[in-house]
């Protein structure tokens, strides 16, 4: 006496994944809100002070915005972006070029980023 199982079996009309179709619409994702040059900013003291790797601390000390799933996403973010910044290909000027102390750096990142924006327009 073996119990029996009903199996059921579905045709996906409205996706491309069986599990869209037994788990319902599928939620869309939603994107990030950028980091603001204060975010940041923040987020370096907390590194310098507190190490690689706290991404807690760094979130509940440093930058209260942020859930410390973000910071070690950014900080990964970060040490991705300046171990390839001695690469010599030209990138956009990004939020991750800003270092320790570095505000001029940031203010010429800016401006790079304002003329680019300008030759835009132009074109």
């Amino acid at each position: 006496m073996f119990s029996q199982k009903k199996l059921f079996f579905t045709t996906c009309t409205n996706g491309d994944y069986l599990s869209d179709c037994l788990l319902g619409q599928p939620k869309e994702r939603r994107k990030g809100v950028g980091w603001t040059e204060e975010e940041h900013r923040r987020f370096l003291m907390g590194l310098e002070k507190l190490g690689k790797g706290d991404w807690r601390g760094i979130s509940r000390k440093f930058v209260t915005t942020r859930t410390p799933t973000q910071v070690a996403s950014h900080a990964q973010k970060y040490f991705l972006r300046h171990s390839t910044h001695l690469n010599k290909k030209k990138r956009r000027s990004s939020l991750f070029d800003m270092r320790k102390g570095g505000k001029t750096k940031w203010k010429k990142a800016r401006e790079i980023m304002e003329i680019q924006q300008v030759q835009l327009v132009k074109r």
